[in-house]
């Protein structure tokens, strides 16, 4: 009996120690060891993101080099300004108001606007603008339907047309 006492003395023994009986217990498998890593594989913290860098301060650049632009023409007026006289010549007579064939006229110009009067007893005053190349054009308003006046200055003279619905004269001025 006595080895039935000492095996109840030894169950005794685990029933009062679980977990040291646990561990001595060589039929338990044991956990498997954890695996050993080699120096080269040994977890390694990783390194913090650099830190950025200030974006490098922008180099001086020196202005750019514009040449001035060519000084402007002084305006165009006195280069036209002056009273031109020549003849307006019929060129077309549709209503019988264009009696005469030929006759002297005037046109006045100033500051780039001309002014020409048109007609006889009923004279109309045409004005308008001259441009910077000497073209003009002008229009004046009548009861029977107006004048236009076109043309271009050159050189000191100037060639175009008067148009009113009886009468077309082809103009001649010289200044």
């Amino acid at each position: 009996m006595k080895l039935a006492g000492a095996f109840f003395l030894s169950l005794g023994l685990l029933t009062a120690f679980p977990a040291a009986a646990q561990e001595a217990d060589p039929f338990r498998e044991a956990a498997p060891p954890p695996p050993m890593a080699l120096p080269e594989q040994q977890a390694v913290a990783p390194a913090p993101p650099p830190k950025p860098r200030p974006a490098p301060a922008p180099e001086p650049q020196a202005e750019p080099v514009v040449a001035a632009p060519p000084p402007r023409a002084p305006p165009s007026a006195p280069k036209y300004d002056g009273v031109y006289t020549g003849e307006a010549t019929r060129s077309v007579s549709a209503s019988g108001r264009c009696v005469e064939p030929s006759f002297t006229k005037t046109m006045t110009v100033k500051d780039n606007q001309f002014s020409y009067a048109f007609g006889g007893a009923e004279s109309l005053v045409v004005t308008g603008q001259i441009g910077d190349d000497g073209s003009l054009t002008g229009f004046t308003k009548s009861l029977r339907g107006g004048v236009r006046v076109t043309g271009k200055i050159e050189g000191g003279r100037f060639s175009g047309q008067a148009i009113s619905p009886g009468c077309i004269l082809d103009l001649n001025f010289q200044k």
